[in-house]
């Protein structure tokens, strides 16, 4: 894991070394294990390392290629003896010792801006090709690392850490209404490129940002090159070679199945968990408990000295809930410390007055008990796995006895009521027909939902009723095609996620792993038919024959229990009334009074004495928060070490360098 940053000088100035040192040092939270700068008279390039193996140490962090193409990665990739493989082929061997950067130069040397379609695994990288007056930045087809890019004063820059951005001088640093509009909308950004600030744009996922010499020209100005934006790759370039359709056995005409999936998903844990220190956040369902074996696995054969941290969040003794007990078995299974971190006790709005600002749009509701879980994963790891994806990549195909029966295909009907997969506590296959009622009532509830306290100015002037009727058909429609359904996922649920999860974000070395957004696993799902290797995840649980307790791998899946209230450190009546208090544009995106009696509203609804704070009525307070952070990115160039902060009012800190996130940590785990 690694900070990195790009400026390029325009007119006739040089790049300024000292700024660069000091743009460079606010990265440490991300990189407090080395930083290099290098420049010449018109690009500059800043890194900051994250020692995360053994052999670190010994790697650069910045690479280049005699001086002619330099650079700088946030990188970590798969498969990497097949790359070496391909790399010696194409003449390009690497070194023994060669980092996933150093790997990743060499793609780029053998196959220009091809490279970044042929490498697997989770990227952010910035190339300043010498030879050809060329900088390049490319971000992974997933996403899941970040990348921005932003006009300054003295420039262009480019990196994958907002706050830095922001302390550069010139940057327009205003709200971008969109983002805001989405946020309070949505509670995330839904426009791949848009961030919360009008100056600072994002690289989408699978994207190469290319800027080059007009033609004609010598592109000795970084400011009068020519910007390009393509696509590289997209979810319809799955490619079906090495699935296991043709292998299939006849008497077992699905264990291949079963068995390529197994060993993409072992291989998918094995390559992120690399490194000496690691912890996998847990809950008791099937997604993360199945990381922590194979990471269990993976570990003891590549360094069996090494311990895996276990966390989980539970909610008792608010509700009866069992995940705990379920990821307690798998701690005994393997032995490993096992740490719960129990929200039911938590408070809403904790320690307002004294978090500190984060560049992100985020709910920060329960920021301070996520805080705490951040601080103990940074005690056991630097390396954190999770389940994230499990859902969205084994999605099953809900609607699929009922589209049979309404094209009378009765046989399939018939086959699938028969031998569907089902829980332990239903006789019969999920038919999906509760999931289509469901629906169709949220489709007729919908347009209910609009804010009312939006500004209605905000309303007219980017269309947000029609944007709003727009993203329900979107969300409340069943898609039979899963590389449609692959694709929206990624770009509209799970960016926002990997953003929120990212170091640059939490202000924490770091490192989140998520195995099963992995391109391997992604594209054997795309092509294997859900019915029935979907179903109650079906595949996932035959995969784990063996390896996971039959108590665990058989348990039905279950949502989460409605939560009762958790009782606010603080009415949010009263933060409102003291965020209009102060100097923030807050009426600018919604009706004061109108979110005032709403909150009011929440407060006095609940005859059993607790709040139940509507999620939709959360949002101003956030925004609320997020924008008194506004008026302090002056002073951003003094970093702190990572993980430093507690006490005293911290407003004045840079943007996002104790920045915590809430729901990534709590949220999604099951």
């Amino acid at each position: 894991m690694s900070g990195i940053l790009a400026l390029g000088s325009s007119g006739e100035r040089p790049i300024d070394p000292l700024l660069l040192e000091r743009l460079t040092a606010t990265m440490v939270s991300r990189g407090p294990d080395g930083q290099s700068c290098r420049h010449d008279d018109r690009v500059g390039l800043g890194h900051t390392a994250l020692h995360i193996g053994d052999d670190d140490e010994a790697l650069p962090a910045l690479v280049r290629q005699r001086d002619a193409v330099w650079m700088i990665a946030d990188v970590r990739l798969d498969d990497r003896a097949a790359l070496r493989h391909r790399l010696a082929t194409a003449e390009r061997p690497p070194a023994p010792n060669a980092s996933d950067a150093a790997l990743l130069l060499q793609a780029f040397l053998a196959w220009d801006l091809d490279a970044f379609r042929r490498v697997l695994g989770d990227f952010a990288c910035i190339v300043w090709d010498r030879r050809d007056r060329r900088l390049i930045a490319v971000r992974d087809p997933l996403g899941v690392k970040p990348l921005y890019s932003a006009v300054w004063s003295g420039g262009l820059a480019v990196g994958n850490t907002l706050h830095t951005l922001l302390a550069l001088p010139g940057v327009d640093a205003r709200p971008d209404d969109q983002a805001i509009a989405d946020f309070l909308l949505f509670d995330a950004l839904r426009t791949p490129t848009v961030t919360p600030f009008r100056g600072i744009r994002a690289l989408a996922p699978a994207h190469i940002h290319l800027w080059s010499p007009r033609p004609g020209g010598t592109g000795s100005d970084p400011a009068a090159l020519e910007a390009q934006v393509r696509r590289y790759w997209s979810f319809g370039d799955l490619g079906d070679s090495d699935l296991p359709t043709a292998r299939f056995a006849a008497e077992d005409p699905g264990r291949d199945w079963v068995v390529a999936f197994r060993e993409r998903l072992s291989a998918a844990v094995s390559d992120r968990v690399r490194g000496h220190r690691a912890a996998v956040l847990m809950s008791g369902g099937l997604d993360s408990t199945a990381v922590a074996l194979l990471a269990h696995q993976a570990l003891s054969s590549q360094q069996p000295h090494q311990h895996l941290g276990l966390h989980t969040v539970v909610y008792d003794p608010l509700i009866e809930d069992r995940e705990g007990h379920y990821a307690g078995t798998i701690a005994r299974t393997l032995t490993a410390p096992h740490r719960i971190h129990r929200f039911g006790t938590r408070e809403l709005f904790a320690g307002w007055d004294t978090l500190s600002p984060t560049p992100l749009l985020t709910d920060r509701t329960l920021e301070t008990a996520t805080r705490e879980i951040d601080r103990a994963l940074l005690q056991d790891a630097r390396i954190v796995l999770t389940g994230h994806g499990g859902d969205p990549v084994l999605l099953p195909d809900v609607g699929y006895f009922v589209r049979q029966v309404r094209q009378l295909a009765w046989g399939r009907a018939w086959r699938y009521l028969r031998d569907g997969p089902r829980r332990s506590d239903r006789r019969l296959p999920p038919l999906g027909v509760g999931t289509l009622m469901g629906l169709r009532r949220q489709r007729k509830d919908w347009g209910k939902g609009f804010p009312s306290w939006l500004a209605p100015r905000l309303v007219r002037t980017l269309d947000l009723e029609s944007r709003w009727h727009d993203e329900g058909r979107k969300r409340l429609r069943l898609d039979a095609d899963r590389s449609r359904q692959l694709a929206a996922g990624f770009c509209n649920e799970w960016s926002p996620l990997f953003e929120q999860m990212d170091a640059g974000a939490r202000g924490l070395p770091l490192a989140f792993h998520h195995p099963f957004f992995d391109l391997r696993l992604v594209t054997l799902i795309a092509h294997m038919p859900p019915v029935p290797w979907c179903v109650e995840k079906y595949l996932l649980r035959e995969a784990m024959r063996g390896i996971m307790p039959d108590r665990v791998r058989l348990r039905p899946k279950q949502g989460l229990p409605a939560v009762p209230p958790l009782q606010p450190a603080r009415k949010a009546s009263e933060i409102w009334q003291q965020w209009m208090k102060e100097p923030i544009a807050l009426s600018a995106y919604v009706d004061p009074s109108r979110v005032l009696g709403d909150l009011e509203a929440d407060e006095q609804g609940s005859p059993s004495g607790g709040i139940r704070y509507r999620w939709v009525n959360r949002r101003p307070l956030n925004l609320g928060l997020w924008m008194r952070g506004l008026g302090d990115h002056g002073a951003r160039l003094a970093p702190r070490e990572p993980g430093a902060g507690g006490g005293g009012d911290e407003r004045s800190a840079a943007w996002g360098i104790e920045a915590g996130v809430s729901a990534p940590t709590t949220g999604g785990l099951r």
